[in-house]
């Protein structure tokens, strides 16, 4: 399994992510490299308890009905 404790793979993810440039299109999906980074920034600081984020699960609530 891939995982960024491994060296290797946390070296190949760092060398990707200095590659990244404002003009870059998305891939997968509609995100601008800007939106993406700071979706990515608030993940983090949720997951690693720096943030106290709190998220609606809408799909959940909607389901229940």
């Amino acid at each position: 399994m891939e995982t960024i404790f491994r060296t290797s793979i946390r070296y190949e993810l760092i060398e990707c992510i200095k590659k990244v440039n404002k003009n870059d299109k998305a891939k997968w999906g509609q995100m601008n490299v800007y939106q993406m980074l700071k979706h990515t920034t608030y993940w983090n600081g949720w997951i690693l308890g720096k943030e106290d984020h709190t998220y609606k699960q809408i799909l959940k609530e909607y389901l229940a009905k």
